[in-house]
């Protein structure tokens, strides 16, 4: 599928500053020879152009600036002990470039999945006195437990306190002195 007529003109001004910023870096980089390293300033349009447009654009771009990191260790009239040292480096910068504009489209498109995967609840929630049901934004009233499962990533599990276990007991018809030393289950014999 391609891109849009509108996408486009709004991402136009965006590359014409990319490749602005590249050529400024490999300005800077020509000007300063192999006395001052930059290197580490290439990875600035690299990583924005990843984040905003994905991994493949940054590839471009990658290559883009090695080409120009290239050409500027070129005209810089650096004499290398081996020729084929300038082709190496400028593959490994190549590679490096390639590595961080991969890891940062990854690193956009897992906290995009993150965000979307977080429910959280906020604000003030009206809950029934009675019953405990928590009335929605439509106006429905839901369950504690069914609302919070939907709206959180929390499960319930279902037990009695003390208080509610003796009641029930007392409501079941168990003598008064049996419900007083009987504890629920999973609590705290010592209370």
């Amino acid at each position: 599928m391609g891109m849009s007529t509108n996408n486009l003109r709004t991402l136009l001004p965006s590359y014409a500053a990319t490749i602005s910023a590249i050529i400024v870096i490999g300005a800077v980089d020509l000007i300063t020879e192999h006395e001052m390293s930059i290197f580490v300033f290439y990875f600035f349009p690299i990583a924005l152009v990843s984040w905003r447009t994905g991994a493949k654009s940054s590839y471009v771009v990658s290559l883009l600036c090695a080409l120009v990191w290239f050409i500027a260790d070129y005209y810089s009239g650096y004499v290398y002990s081996k020729p084929w040292l300038k082709y190496w480096n400028v593959g490994m910068r190549l590679i490096a470039f390639i590595i961080i504009g991969y890891m940062v489209d990854r690193i956009h498109t897992l906290l995009i999945i993150a965000h979307q995967k977080v429910k959280t609840l906020h604000g003030l929630l009206p809950i029934c006195a009675k019953c405990k049901k928590i009335r929605d934004d439509k106006g429905y009233w839901h369950k504690l437990e069914e609302y919070i499962s939907e709206h959180s990533e929390a499960d319930f599990t279902h037990g009695l306190c003390e208080s509610c276990f003796r009641d029930t007991l007392r409501e079941a018809g168990v003598e008064e002195e049996t419900a007083e030393s009987t504890n629920p289950p999973n609590s705290d014999p010592s209370k």
